[in-house]
C-alpha cells in the first residue's frame, strides 16, 4: 500500500511539474501588434506577437527603415505611443509617425576652452549644498532641480520648451566676480530632449530675468562679438562641452545657462550634469560701500543736423519693466523703480513719428544712494519692444567704485541700417549693494538721424509651431491654457498683427470662419459650452499681402464627441484644372485644383494629395506635402502647384473625404522636360 501511495504522489507531482513548466501560450491567448509605415516607402516590420496583458520590451519594438527627408517620431495608435511596458488585450495596429526634416545627430565643438589652473576658484566649494540658490524659467515658468552627486559634480533637471528656450541661473549669494568664469557640462547623447544651441552668460543680479548681461554671453560656437551664432541645423548638443570668458569688467553675481530647443520635441524634462563652475579671484571683488562710490558723467558731441524726437506736436511717452505703481513720466521727467543687482527698462517713444539710421539721447542722472552701474541705450520698434542690440550703445565706467551720474549722453549711428524705430530704450543695470528705491532723472534731449517714411519692407511672418498651439481637452468651465503665437525673431517681428478666428473644422480652406476680434498674440478659448471648437490665428506684416496662418487648434470642452456627419459621398467636377500637362524645367506650372460639386456639406470636405507611381494605379503612393502658402499650406488644401525643378514624369491625385466617405480624383500626369 505504501508503494502504491508513493507512486500516486509521484504521479501527481509530475503532472504539477509539467503544468508549471509550460511557458507557452494557448492559441487565442496571444495578441498581434501590426505596423503601418504611415506613408513611408518600403516594407513594414514584421508583426510582433505577445501574450494578452503582457508588457512589450524595448527589444521587441522594431525601427522602420530610414525615410529620406523625414524623422521617425515613434509608433502611434491615435495618441498612444508604443513604448516598453505597453500591453493590450486585443490585436492592435501602430502607425509610424514622421515629421519632415533630417534626423538630429549628436555634436560637440572640436575646439573648447581649457579649464583654468590658477586665478580661479570653485563657485560652490566653500558653501553647503543646501545653501545654493538657483532659479529657472522656460517660457512662463519652470522649476528645475539640482542634486549633489557627491563627486564634485551635480545632476541638473530643467523643463524643456519646444521651439523656445529654457534658462537656469547658478547663484551663490556669498560671491561676486568680475573678470571671467569657466563652466563645463555633460549633455547626454541618449536623450529624447535635444538642445540645438547652448549659451552661458554672467548676471549682475540674483535672478536670471533681471540681471543677465548680454555683453557677457558665450556660446558653444562663439568666435568674436556678441549674440547668437547658431550651430548646424542637423545636430544637437551632446558630450562634454565647456564655456569660458576672461574679458569681463562688470561685477557679477551668477552664471546663467540658456538652452535652445528643437521644434517638435515632446520630452517634458531634460537631465544633464554640471561638471565644473569656476570664477575669477582677485582683490577687486569686494563691492564698495554705496557712500564711497564716485559719480561718472559721459558727454559726447551733439549732432548738428539731426531731427528733434519726438517732433513738437507729439508727446514723449514711456513704458517700463518691471512695471510698478511708482513708474511714471511727467513731461521730460522719468521716475523708475530700481532693483539692487538687477535691471530696469525705460522705453521712451512718441505717438506716430518713426526714425532710422541713428539716435542721440542726453539725460541728467542724479547723484544719490541709487547707483546705475552701467546703462545701454537701444533703438526700439514698439512700446513693448526690449530693444535692438544691432542699434545699441553702452555707457559703462568699467570701475566698480564709480556709478553713472551727471550729464550722460548716448549716440548710435549706422547709414547701412534699414530698420525703422519708434523710440529709444534705456537698459539700466543697478549696483548690487544699493537699496531699492525710486529713481528720478531728466531727459534733456533726443535727436534722430532721419525720419522713416514710406511703407516698411515686405516680410512674410514666420512663427514657431510650439506646444502653446497644441490641441487640448478641458472640463466644462475649467480654466483653459491660453493659445499663444510665438514669432521667430526678425527686425520687424514685434510689428506683426494678429487676428484670431474660429473655424468649423481643421481644414482652413473651409468657410465660414468667424473673426473673434482678438488682436493679441494670445487667445484664451472659452470653456462655458460643451463641444469641439477649432481656432487659428492669422499673423500679418504689414498688410494682408504678407501673412502666415497657424495650424488649426482643436479644443474639446466636456465629454464631447464629434457628431457623425450625414452620409454623403463627395462629389467633384472632373474639370480642366485636373488635366495632364507638360512643362519645361523651371517653368511655372498651373495649379491642380479640386472643384467640389456644391452640396450643403461640400464646404467641409477635406483633401489629401498623393503622388502615385503610375497613371493607372493609385497604390502604392506617397503622401504628398506641397509647401504652398495662404490657406493651402501643407497637403490639406484644394490645390497644389506641381514642382518643375527636375525633369521627369510625376502622377498626382487627391482623396476628397466627408465623414467616412471618400472620392478619388483622376490621376494627373505631369511631365517635365
Amino acid at each position: 500500500m505504501m508503494k502504491k501511495g508513493l507512486f500516486a504522489v509521484l504521479a501527481l507531482l509530475i503532472v504539477f511539474a509539467m503544468i508549471g513548466c509550460d511557458n507557452g501560450s494557448k492559441p487565442g491567448d496571444d495578441i498581434t501588434i501590426t505596423f503601418n509605415l504611415g506613408g513611408a516607402p518600403g516594407t513594414p516590420p514584421k508583426s510582433v506577437t505577445i501574450a494578452k496583458g503582457a508588457a512589450i520590451t524595448v527589444a521587441q519594438i522594431p525601427k522602420p527603415d530610414d525615410w529620406e527627408g523625414h524623422v521617425f517620431k515613434g509608433w502611434y495608435n491615435g495618441e498612444t505611443k508604443l513604448e516598453a511596458g505597453f500591453s493590450s488585450q486585443d490585436d492592435i495596429v501602430f502607425t509610424a509617425r514622421w515629421v519632415e526634416g533630417l534626423p538630429l545627430k549628436p555634436w560637440k565643438p572640436e575646439e573648447q576652452p581649457e579649464m583654468p589652473t590658477s586665478g580661479y576658484k570653485d563657485y560652490y566649494k566653500d558653501i553647503d549644498f543646501e545653501d545654493w540658490t538657483y532659479t529657472t524659467f522656460a517660457g512662463v515658468g519652470n522649476v528645475g532641480s539640482i542634486e549633489d552627486n557627491s563627486d564634485g559634480t551635480y545632476n541638473v533637471t530643467i523643463k524643456t520648451n519646444p521651439g523656445g528656450v529654457s534658462l537656469l541661473a547658478f547663484i551663490n549669494q556669498d560671491y561676486t566676480f568680475k573678470n571671467g568664469y569657466y563652466v563645463s557640462f555633460n549633455f547626454p547623447v541618449e536623450t529624447d530632449a535635444k538642445p540645438i544651441m547652448a549659451l552661458t552668460g554672467a548676471a549682475t543680479g540674483s535672478r536670471n530675468d533681471d540681471g543677465l548681461d548680454w555683453q557677457a554671453i558665450c556660446n558653444v560656437n562663439r568666435v568674436d562679438g556678441q549674440g547668437y551664432v547658431p550651430i548646424k541645423d542637423d545636430v544637437y548638443l551632446a558630450g562634454d562641452i565647456a564655456f569660458a570668458r576672461d574679458d569681463l569688467n562688470t561685477l557679477y553675481k551668477s552664471i546663467v545657462l540658456t538652452l535652445v530647443w528643437s521644434e517638435g520635441e515632446k520630452a517634458p524634462e531634460y537631465e544633464f550634469t554640471l561638471k565644473k563652475l569656476l570664477i575669477t579671484t582677485g582683490e577687486d571683488l569686494t563691492p564698495p560701500e554705496v557712500d564711497t562710490m564716485t559719480p561718472w558723467p559721459h558727454e559726447v558731441a551733439e549732432p548738428t543736423d539731426w531731427i528733434a524726437f519726438p517732433p513738437g506736436t507729439e508727446t514723449l511717452n514711456a513704458t517700463f519693466y518691471p512695471w510698478d505703481e511708482g513708474n511714471k513720466i511727467v513731461g521730460n521727467t522719468v521716475t523708475v523703480i530700481s532693483s539692487a543687482g538687477g535691471r530696469s527698462l525705460v522705453r521712451l517713444y512718441g505717438d506716430e513719428f518713426k526714425y532710422q539710421k541713428g539716435f542721440y539721447l542726453s539725460v541728467n542722472l542724479p547723484n544719490n544712494s541709487v547707483k546705475p552701474q552701467k546703462i545701454y541705450a537701444l533703438g526700439i520698434n514698439s512700446p513693448t519692444h526690449d530693444g535692438d542690440w544691432q542699434a545699441s550703445t553702452l555707457v559703462d565706467p568699467e570701475d566698480i567704485t564709480k556709478f553713472v551720474a551727471g550729464k550722460v549722453d548716448f549716440t548710435w549711428a549706422s547709414d547701412a541700417s534699414t530698420t525703422v524705430y519708434t523710440g529709444v530704450m534705456l537698459d539700466i543695470y543697478w549696483y548690487a549693494g544699493q537699496t531699492d528705491a525710486l529713481y528720478t532723472f531728466t531727459v534733456n534731449k533726443i535727436l534722430v538721424a532721419e525720419e522713416a517714411t514710406g511703407a516698411p519692407p515686405a516680410e512674410t511672418p514666420d512663427i514657431h509651431e510650439t506646444s502653446e498651439l497644441d490641441d487640448a481637452t478641458y472640463a466644462l468651465n475649467a480654466t483653459a491654457t491660453p493659445l499663444k503665437v510665438v514669432p521667430r525673431w526678425t527686425d520687424n517681428s514685434w510689428s506683426y498683427t494678429y487676428e484670431w478666428w474660429q473655424d468649423i473644422s481643421t481644414n482652413q480652406s473651409t468657410w465660414p470662419a468667424t473673426n473673434l476680434n482678438v488682436s493679441t498674440a494670445t487667445y484664451t478659448p472659452p470653456t462655458n459650452t460643451e463641444g469641439i471648437f477649432y481656432y487659428y490665428c492669422v499673423v500679418k506684416y504689414p498688410t494682408a499681402n504678407t501673412q502666415k496662418l497657424t495650424r488649426v487648434i482643436k479644443i474639446t470642452v466636456g465629454n464631447s464627441t464629434p457628431p457623425e456627419p450625414p452620409a454623403e459621398k463627395p462629389g467633384i467636377h472632373d474639370s480642366s484644372q485636373l488635366a495632364d500637362a507638360t512643362y519645361s524645367v523651371g517653368a511655372t506650372a498651373a495649379p491642380l485644383v479640386v472643384v467640389p460639386t456644391w452640396t450643403d456639406n461640400s464646404g467641409t470636405y477635406t483633401y489629401e494629395w498623393w503622388k502615385a507611381e503610375s497613371a493607372t494605379a493609385d497604390w502604392p503612393a506617397t503622401y504628398y506635402k506641397w509647401n504652398g502658402d495662404g490657406n493651402n499650406t501643407g497637403s490639406q488644401g484644394v490645390y497644389i502647384i506641381p514642382p518643375t525643378d527636375t525633369a521627369g514624369t510625376s502622377y498626382y491625385y487627391c482623396v476628397v473625404t466627408f465623414g467616412s466617405e471618400k472620392t478619388l480624383t483622376r490621376i494627373v500626369t505631369i511631365t517635365v522636360n
